[in-house]
């Protein structure tokens, strides 16, 4: 007769269902936690993006303006990547072009104007860039680097409203700079309104 021989088993190597559910629980709550302030990071790091794309693009206007001795002008544009692009007020966010005069400057792209550079419209559909009444239509910069039209800021804003929103602010004489503006709503329309 065969003996039967036992084997000598240590402790369990695995999960109760307790420790599972426990884990499972803690994982939950740390992420509830985790994604408000990831969904914050996201939208920061978009603004910077966005309002820095828009501070280099004039600073390279001003700088082409008084490098080439002529005028530069950059315009919020619905179809930036046109072989002739228009220029239109209707919000920055549907992307810009830079281009350089030719002729009289009248702050519209016409036949014969050399494109510069354009921007691509801003990807996510809750953020809006809005002009006041001297920028809103376009930015032109003789070939003094000075700004033609007079001083005026441009909002870009997103779905978080007031104190989220910043401002680039165009001086006379070319400086261009941002800060923290006040131009924004909470909105929840697409793209968010300016004030």
């Amino acid at each position: 007769m065969r003996q039967s021989q036992k084997k000598c088993l240590g402790p369990s190597s695995g999960f109760t269902l307790l420790e599972l559910l426990v884990t499972i629980t803690v994982a939950s709550i740390l992420l509830t936690l985790a994604v408000p302030s990831f969904n914050s990071l996201t939208q920061n790091n978009r603004r910077s993006s966005y309002v820095g794309d828009l501070l280099r693009t004039l600073a390279y206007a001003r700088n082409q303006a008084v490098t080439s001795r002529s005028t530069i002008t950059v315009c919020p544009s619905a179809a930036p990547y046109n072989a002739a692009p228009t220029c239109a007020a209707n919000g920055w966010h549907t992307g810009w072009v830079v281009f350089r005069e030719a002729g009289t400057p009248n702050g519209i792209f016409d036949a014969g104007e050399l494109v510069l550079a354009v921007h691509e419209p801003l990807s996510n559909a809750n953020t809006t860039i809005c002009g006041d009444a001297n920028l809103g239509d376009g930015i032109t910069f003789t070939n003094a680097g000075v700004l033609r039209g007079g001083a005026g800021s441009l909002s870009y804003c997103d779905a978080r409203g007031i104190g989220e929103g910043r401002s680039i602010i165009v001086a006379t004489f070319g400086r261009v700079r941002s800060d923290v503006t006040t131009n924004c709503r909470r909105d929840t329309s697409s793209p968010p309104a300016c004030s």
